[in-house]
Order: structure tokens, then sequence, then C-alpha cells
């Protein structure tokens, strides 16, 4: 009857110490990889905090404005307003929410004594300017557009 043992192949001492050097500095990168990314997350939380802080402090000083002031992106869709301005059109909060520029503007229209000063490239205008506009209440508004 013949035996037949699992015999691991001898390896040189020199040999073991080069596996282990190579394992002890996988684990050291791993180590430092894992800093480094707990480092660029904490940064990322700390940019969050500061950009939320900025956000909220933008959009109190926005709301506590006398002014109606409405903001636009580069497609005439409405991204920020503050409720003089809807108080001052006599619009609705919910209708401001989701509308595009085109729709208020007919509202706005409405209520004006010369519709031409709402009609017309003025709200895609790309340059700063500044005139006055009346309301059919006698009212009469200054809109600045930047």
């Amino acid at each position: 009857m013949t035996t037949v043992r699992n015999q691991a192949p001898e390896q040189s001492p020199q040999l073991r110490r080069r596996a282990l050097d190579t394992a002890h500095a996988v684990m050291a990168k791993q180590r430092q990889d894992s800093l480094a990314l707990a480092r660029a997350k904490a940064d990322v939380e700390a940019l969050s905090e500061k950009q939320a802080h900025s956000l909220a402090l933008i959009k109190s000083t926005f709301d506590a404005s006398p002014d109606g002031i409405v903001a636009l992106d580069l497609h005439g869709r409405i991204t920020h307003f503050n409720q003089n301005f809807a108080k001052l059109w006599d619009l609705n909060l919910e209708v401001l929410q989701r509308a595009q520029i085109s729709e208020i503007t007919e509202h706005c229209i409405a209520q004006v004594c010369d519709p031409t000063a709402l009609r017309g490239p003025h709200w895609e205008s790309k340059e700063e300017y500044s005139d006055e506009i009346t309301r059919k209440d006698g009212r009469i508004y200054e809109r600045y557009v930047a």
C-alpha cells in the first residue's frame, strides 16, 4: 500500500520574505488610500455644508428684498422668485413654481397700460437695462434686467 502525502514545495526564506514585504506594502497602500478617501469625503462634506449655508444666505436675502424678483435660466424657465414678485403681479405661487416666463408675461400684460412693455425680447435680453412699467391701476414699477 502506498500513501501519498500532500507536500507543499519548500519555499526559500528569501521568497517568503519578499512575499511578506509585498503584502505589507499592499496593506500600507490600502491604508494610505483609505485615509486619502476619508479626507476627500470630509472635504466634500465641508464644501457641501458651505454651499448649503451660502445658498440659504442668498435665498434669505432674496426673500427679504422689498423688490419683486424673478430669476430665469437660459431657456426662459423660472428658477427662483420671491413672494413680493408674486404679490406685485397678483400671481399664484403654485403657478409660478411650474410656469415658463412666457405664461407669466401673458398674465402681467393684462395688468399694464402698454402691453408692448412686456412683449418682445425683454425677458430674453442678455443686456443690462432698466425701464418703467405703468400698471392700469396707476402703480409704476421700475424694471431692472441684468
